[in-house]
């Protein structure tokens, strides 16, 4: 259940992001896709995601962007393809899931500023999900940018900014306390999430593996 939970955190990160009149810290190209490896503190791959923007359309900080995401569990596709809709507006988004999910996201949690600065304290917030019929919220405590650096991976070498963020996940009689740490990429998105349970200890690691249409 926990990795579920995580999974659906890692799946709001890549939607929740947002710009005013600079390129967006995500991806608006028509036909992009983006595949992301998941993998254990030991390195062992635990799960992979693949996301494929089929319609963007906008400017000047005002999107709508629709894309398909696969998520696998250890070999085993446990979302998708689903389509998600995000559109923003004036500094607001949305999240609508499609094509049979039985997700509901509803949110105040913030989402990233088209302008980032080392030290730059962002909103806080709160994401509630129910995922048929079972209930969870994550509500996010401090949020911050904590640095910038270049990152390479297989997909590439990317300018980051790096946003730390504490949060509280919610779900049945489950709850689950720790820190996130994103490094975002503008006209790409999150490039590597980091996961730390609440001794500080790293949980999982998300990397972007493949890139293809940016």
């Amino acid at each position: 259940m926990k990795r579920i939970i995580l999974t659906i955190l890692s799946l709001y990160v890549i939607t929740s992001v947002s710009a005013q009149n600079n390129e967006p810290f995500c991806c608006i190209k028509k036909g992009a896709e983006l595949e992301y490896q998941t993998t254990d503190p030991k390195g062992k791959e635990t799960g992979r995601s693949i996301t494929k923007i089929t319609e963007a359309t906008g400017e000047n900080g005002n999107y709508t962007i629709t894309q398909t995401i696969s998520t696998f569990v250890e070999g085993t596709e446990i979302f998708g393809p689903m389509t998600v809709t995000t559109t923003i507006t004036d500094g607001n988004a949305s999240v609508a899931l499609g094509g049979g999910a039985a997700i509901d996201v509803t949110s105040d949690a913030p989402i990233i500023p088209a302008n980032l600065s080392v030290g730059q304290e962002l909103a806080t917030g709160t994401l509630n999900i129910n995922m048929s019929g079972i209930k969870s919220t994550q509500e996010i405590s401090s949020h911050k940018v904590v640095g910038r650096e270049d990152i390479t991976t297989s997909a590439g070498t990317f300018d980051c900014f790096i946003v730390e963020q504490e949060y509280v996940a919610k779900v049945a009689f489950i709850k689950v306390k720790g820190k996130q740490k994103i490094w975002y990429a503008r006209g790409v998105g999150n490039v590597q999430t980091e996961t730390y349970d609440k001794k500080g200890k790293l949980a999982s690691r998300q990397v972007l593996i493949s890139a293809t249409g940016l």
